[in-house]
Order: structure tokens, then sequence, then C-alpha cells
């Protein structure tokens, strides 16, 4: 029996918000810009907050970095009621790494890293 919910590669998972999926262009996906700030603040690049359109694959990886970072942490890395302080948290902060609690490696702390950059011309493609 194989596993999986992406249809043809069955070895792989998705998370997925529904309420933000968009088309790509299938000869160029980094072509496409959007300009809807659908989906939860606490996931949103910083580029939402900052720029009239974006490219969609770029908010995909940050928001893969946010939820890595969750499931390892049991938080998101910039979170709070008040929307104010985590849009700030989103454009300021970096991403706390260190908990006494939680044994990060380096490779993971360089992952994250790497997801949550502020600038979204330098963070990885899912490719």
């Amino acid at each position: 029996m194989e596993g999986g919910t992406n249809n043809g590669k069955p070895d792989r998972a998705q998370l997925t918000d529904f309420t933000t999926v968009f088309r790509l262009n299938k000869d160029d996906p980094h072509a496409t810009r959007i300009n809807d700030r659908s989906g939860t603040m606490c996931f949103w690049a910083p580029e939402m907050f900052t720029e009239q359109c974006f490219e969609p694959s770029a908010l995909d990886v940050w928001a893969f970095g946010c939820s890595i970072y969750s499931m390892l942490f049991g938080r998101l890395p910039f979170d709070s009621s008040n929307q104010e302080v985590c849009k700030n948290s989103i454009l300021n902060d970096d991403p706390q790494l260190e908990f006494d609690d939680i044994p990060v490696s380096d490779e993971i702390k360089n992952l994250l890293k790497s997801l949550l950059v502020k600038d979204p011309t330098k963070r990885p493609t899912m490719k």
C-alpha cells in the first residue's frame, strides 16, 4: 500500500491551506505574482507587509519554515494575539532557535534560518 497525499508522488505528504491556493505559470512559476493577503498572519512572509505583489512560491517556503518550527518547538516563530506585534516581529525579529529544554542540531538551525530569511530572493526554492 502506498501512502502520501501528492498525486503521482506517493512518498510525499502535503501541508495545504486551501484558502491560499494559486495556479502557477507552468513555464515560469517564479513569474506568477499575487496580491492576496489570505491565510493566518503569523505564517505571512515579510514581503506580504512591504510589497504590493509577491511570489507565492517564496511565501510557501516561508510558511514551510514556520510549520517546521512549530512542529519542533510547539510554538510559532512569530506569534502574538496582537496583529501589530506579530507584524513587527515578522519584519524585525530573528526566530529564537535556542531553547533549554529542546536540543536542536546545527543542521536544523541552518535549515530554519534559510527558510525564514527575510529577503524572499535569498530563500531556497522548494526544488
